[in-house]
């Protein structure tokens, strides 16, 4: 039917087709696809985890503490709060959780790299891990409780699909923040005592504590270079040295302001500009051939709510009907 409806087929004729039964297959179809590309977009977030810490254990531990977020939430969404609607949009959440559960994750390895840098928490693990864990704890804590809270500001809507899908995504964001502090951090402990000096390619094959330590080879480090600062890496130096210096300086800052305040001022003008829909929304592309005749059924043939309709009766069978 698409090849027939291709305008390049007929030179003289254009061919639509339209049935309610061929909907949800082509439906299907579109989720279809749009599910592989879900699967390569989780695909990039597990490689950025596993190039940002630098160890498959971790990227494997952090990716399971991300997607087991959502049946944990769940079981709190319907078991806890007793909430039945279980909107179509909470799939998004999955989306959601990848992007600021690999955020929490970094945030938490770029803490526990940083700290092998000061000398005075390096006396053993539980002191430095104890820097770490407060350190990415309040930050993740006001992150997490602002991500919350805009999700939950759903409530005011009338719509119990949206309200659904901002409750449901707030207990997600909570309970990836509490598996990011107790699984993942549980996880960087177990990564420092056995696998962090094993291999460059991050070997995560169990061979045993380490001795000595992680934590002592750094602080063994800072004191062989006399207390002088280490060199950090190219990312840390970059914004130490180069965003920060450029920061610094009075007219660069009121150049930012200047650029941040006129994009302000455009996302202002452009969102006044906004209206209300005059016409249905299209659920598929323009060139669609189905949504080709669906728009030509919208528009070239409109009808009112008052409009006398006509009743079509179609009977057919394999014989006269016995009606003694």
């Amino acid at each position: 039917m698409d090849k027939q409806s291709d305008p390049e087929t007929h030179a003289t004729l254009n061919s639509y087709y339209f049935m309610t039964a061929i909907i949800g297959d082509v439906i299907l179809d579109i989720v279809t696809q749009d599910g592989l590309l879900a699967l390569f977009s989780f695909a990039f977030v597990f490689c950025w985890i596993r190039l940002n810490t630098g160890s498959w254990f971790l990227a494997f531990v952090g990716f399971f503490e991300i997607f087991f977020s959502i049946p944990v939430a769940w079981f709190l969404f319907t078991v806890v709060f007793q909430i039945k609607y279980f909107s179509t949009l909470n799939t998004l959440a999955l989306f959601i959780v990848a992007a600021i559960g690999a955020d929490d994750i970094f945030i938490f390895m770029d803490a526990y790299k940083q700290s092998q840098y000061h000398l005075d928490i390096l006396t053993d693990l539980e002191t430095r891990m104890s820097w770490v864990y407060r350190r990415t704890g309040t930050a993740m804590a006001i992150t997490s409780a602002t991500t919350c809270a805009a999700f939950l500001c759903t409530l005011i809507t009338p719509l119990s699909s949206i309200q659904s899908f901002g409750i449901f995504a707030a207990c997600v964001i909570l309970i990836d923040y509490v598996l990011v502090m107790s699984l993942f951090c549980t996880a960087v402990v177990i990564y420092h005592d056995r696998y962090e000096s094993r291999a460059k390619c991050g070997c995560c094959c169990p061979c045993g504590v380490q001795t000595p330590s992680v934590t002592e080879n750094a602080k063994a480090a800072i004191e062989a270079n006399d207390g002088e600062e280490m060199k950090r890496d190219r990312v840390s130096e970059f914004f130490r040295t180069k965003v920060s210096s450029f920061v610094q300086k009075p007219l660069n800052r009121l150049v930012l302001a200047v650029v941040f305040l006129s994009w302000v001022g455009v996302s202002i003008w452009q969102a006044t500009k906004i209206e209300p829909t005059k016409e249905n929304e299209q659920f598929l592309d323009e060139n669609h051939p189905l949504q080709k005749s669906i728009s030509i059924l919208d528009k070239e043939f409109p009808t009112a709510n008052d409009d006398i309709g006509m009743k079509v009766y179609y009977a057919w069978g394999l014989g006269l009907v016995d009606r003694t």
